[in-house]
């Protein structure tokens, strides 16, 4: 399963932050240092800054607090990062895992 930045936006609620790419997507969750294009990730904690500075995510899950000058990547802030990554990861893998077993008998 994949989900378009943009839908993620508004299913979280999420302040976008950069533009959001028109036709980017995201398929999976990954780190901020192992992220790749396709990739959603998050910062919670300034140990991880260098991280995402250099990230190669597909959008980034941020405080909505976040101050940082970050312009690379699209950001989407929200309420609690490490909650909505959790709730993203439900919606990719729960509906794809649904979506297979449906198909079995």
């Amino acid at each position: 399963m994949q989900i378009e930045i943009r839908e993620l936006a508004e299913r979280l609620d999420a302040e976008p932050v950069n533009d959001l790419p028109v036709d980017g997507f995201i398929d999976s969750l990954a780190s901020l240092a192992d992220a790749g294009p396709h990739d959603l990730s998050f910062f919670h904690h300034g140990r991880y800054f260098e991280d995402l500075k250099t990230t190669r995510a597909g959008a980034v899950l941020i405080a909505r607090d976040f101050k940082g000058d970050i312009s690379h990547v699209p950001l989407l802030k929200v309420d609690s990062p490490p909650l909505a990554f959790d709730a993203v990861g439900r919606a990719l893998f729960t509906d794809a895992d649904c979506a297979a077993a449906q198909g079995a008998h």
